[in-house]
């Protein structure tokens, strides 16, 4: 008889669809802990512009963790915002903290828009092990500063047209990494993503919302961001670090760089964070409805019955194992 494999749930979707109060509804439910498979919140400082879950670190036993509403958090403040940050580093990362709250007797629950982070992990997808090259990655930055990033998009897809089923292509971080590994790895991106053996039970629930709606959500956390403080933290963050580091080229930072060169209104600064949110929001989509393991529910009580229906059908899996109705 084979081992029972861990089980995982997962609550997707995409930028501002309510993920974080579905995976922590489930969390208490079910005594989860929670894994952000969030690529933007991993880095340190980078709070209000990347919509960081409000909440408090706490010591114990000699142990430092996140908690947000009393549920502990995994995955954010992984780097400094002028560090590198694979998915493969990410992927051990997030296996390590499952491997934890298993043995913890908790219920991992991954919630996040980041496709790509929560494939490598569900799916064990082999993830190239290529070394960042700083001038190659230097040497290309400058381009996007001077020729925008669609000359590298172009480039991209000549070398590996399979890419453009599963890349961002309006990330400049993951274009230059793809660009990377097919000059350093010996070959395309796409045929270096294989899958090894399945490592966990996954329930993935999807979280369904009408455009009209996401965009008004989107529209309203902009502003919120504004009144949160958002310029404050990204002068902050530019003084310490510059433009030119990964981490500043995302959302709810980039914007603001022509406003402080006097080049733009602020108004603009918010306009184009609205649009960038929209645009990565209809990727998300994209990357996500192209999973047919991917539940889609519209309300809280759905995705209680599905996990607790998930969770009540499990084997034992080592000593760890404990039945679901001691969860609730």
């Amino acid at each position: 008889m084979s081992k029972a494999l861990p089980k995982v749930i997962a609550v997707v979707g995409p930028t501002a669809s309510g993920k974080t109060k579905f995976a922590l509804l489930l969390a208490k439910h079910f005594r989860g802990e929670i894994i952000v498979a969030d690529s933007r919140q991993i880095y340190r400082g980078m709070d209000i512009g990347t919509n960081k879950s409000r909440g408090v670190w706490r010591t114990r036993r000699g142990v430092r963790r996140y908690a947000v509403n009393g549920i502990p958090y995994h995955g954010i403040d992984l780097a400094e915002p002028n560090e590198t940050f694979t998915v493969q580093q990410w992927k051990r990362f997030a296996e390590r903290a499952i491997r934890d709250i298993w043995k913890r007797g908790k219920i991992p629950i991954l919630e996040g828009g980041t496709g790509l982070y929560l494939s490598a992990l569900l799916d064990n997808l082999t993830i190239p092990r290529v070394p960042p090259h700083r001038k190659f990655r230097e040497s290309l930055e400058r381009r996007i500063a001077a020729e925008g990033l669609a000359p590298l998009v172009r480039e991209l897809l000549e070398r590996d047209p399979e890419s453009a089923a599963f890349l961002d292509f309006h990330n400049p971080r993951r274009v230059v990494r793809a660009l990377e590994v097919i000059e350093f790895g010996g070959m395309r991106l796409s045929a270096q993503r294989g899958k090894g053996p399945k490592r966990y039970e996954d329930l993935r629930i999807g979280i369904t919302i009408s455009r009209e709606d996401l965009d008004r959500r989107i529209r309203t956390r902009a502003q919120k961001q504004l009144r949160a403080g958002l310029e404050g933290e990204v002068r902050g963050l530019t003084k310490k670090y510059g433009w030119d580091v990964p981490a500043m080229s995302g959302i709810g930072y980039a914007e603001w760089k022509p406003y402080f060169a006097g080049l733009e209104r602020r108004e603009n600064v918010l306009a184009k964070n609205i649009a960038r949110n929209k645009r990565l929001a209809r990727n998300q989509r994209k990357w996500f409805r192209k999973d047919p393991r991917i539940r889609w529910i519209t309300s809280p009580k759905s995705a209680e019955h599905l996990a607790a229906a998930f969770l009540s059908s499990r084997e034992a899996s080592g000593s760890r194992a404990r039945k679901t109705r001691g969860l609730r």
